[in-house]
């Protein structure tokens, strides 16, 4: 089923801290959804980065996080210090950029 791999930030938290997910619906919707149910447990609402139609979302998911695993923080699927455009160049071939813009 197609959906939405979403790469979301934090504003004013440490550089190449990033938020790799997916969802079938409105990605800002789900984000701010996120936001509203962590209850303080993020020190501000997510922020959009990147956002990329594709076939199977769950799928691409997970092959991210294994792409990513020597940065992914335990049990999570945040990524600390890795770049922006090396996460961008991975999703590239698995789907249309849509930019947030869904």
């Amino acid at each position: 089923m197609p959906g939405y791999i979403y790469v979301a930030s934090i504003p004013d938290t440490r550089d190449n801290l990033f938020y790799v997910g997916y969802t079938d619906r409105n990605v800002q919707s789900h984000l701010n959804d996120l936001y509203t149910q962590a209850r303080g447990g993020v020190p501000g609402p997510f922020e959009l980065e990147l956002a990329y139609l594709v076939d199977d979302p769950k799928g691409v998911e997970q092959k991210a996080h294994q792409e990513f695993s020597d940065y992914r923080l335990p049990k999570t699927g945040w990524l600390d210090g890795v770049e922006l455009t090396q996460i961008e160049a991975f999703l590239k071939p698995f789907g249309k950029c849509v930019n947030g813009q869904n």
